[in-house]
């Protein structure tokens, strides 16, 4: 009897163990971001645009997708001068390219779409080192 019991004992224990490092490694997730980068004529007037996609008319931080500017420590506007920048902007915030393609909808008229994710727990971690320009102002108002 003590056997048995001993064995289904060590069982639950194992199971727990098991179920408590399956929970912690299902914590983190994967968060998108996708890069759109308008080009038009010959020129190449280019407005890159990041979409974190909380929803559709909003992102993570509550701003219209089109009105996202990201800014330095000093508070000063971030301006990308081609979706490569923004990408690699990303790059070294943890971000990971997945997905990269383009669309055209008129003559001399496209749209670069690059696809990044995140691994992380919370859209807080999500944010970690990216600031924008209204958080930025929230901060200096704080202090």
């Amino acid at each position: 009897m003590k056997r048995y019991l001993a064995t289904f004992l060590l069982t639950l224990c194992v199971f727990f163990s098991f179920a408590q490092t399956q929970e912690s490694n299902a914590e983190a997730r994967k968060f998108y971001c996708e890069i759109k980068c308008y080009e038009r004529g010959v020129k190449s007037n280019k407005n890159v645009i990041f979409d974190f996609g909380k929803t559709v008319t909003e992102d993570i931080w509550g701003c219209s997708n089109h009105k996202l500017k990201f800014v330095n420590e000093a508070g000063k506007t971030i301006t990308f001068k081609s979706i490569v920048d923004a990408a690699n902007y990303l790059e070294e915030r943890g971000w990971t390219l997945q997905q990269a393609y383009s669309s055209a909808y008129r003559p001399k008229k496209s749209v670069k779409h690059w696809i990044l994710y995140k691994e992380a727990k919370d859209y807080n971690e999500v944010k970690e080192g990216l600031m924008t320009k209204k958080e930025y102002k929230k901060m200096k108002k704080n202090k």
